[in-house]
């Protein structure tokens, strides 16, 4: 017989919470990847114009990101993160309200 775990109710809807915000995020990674493919010349590019290509972009990635966790955790009701985290239970406190 193996070990039984009991998992409460609030890390089940956190985890259900925390995978949503997951998947939101990823898809978020593709537009932005898009946005870079077809921002690629048909010719072969070296490093570094790579390099600046997704420096010039950076911000539509990391504006995307917060807009997507601004939308997914309401404030007051912050996702744990990882539960030995210090900042894990902060708010992200919508401004724009």
């Amino acid at each position: 017989m193996g070990c039984a775990e009991v998992i409460s109710l609030a890390e089940v809807r956190a985890r259900k919470q925390w995978d949503g915000l997951r998947q939101a995020l990823h898809a978020r990674f593709d537009q932005w990847l898009d946005a870079v493919e077809a921002r690629l010349p048909e010719h072969q590019m070296s490093l570094s114009e790579v390099s600046d290509l997704v420096w010039q972009l950076r911000q539509e990635l990391t504006g995307g990101f917060t807009e997507t966790l601004l939308k997914i955790t309401p404030c007051g009701r912050a996702i744990p993160l990882d539960r030995h985290t210090p900042w894990s239970h902060r708010c992200i406190l919508d401004t724009q309200a």
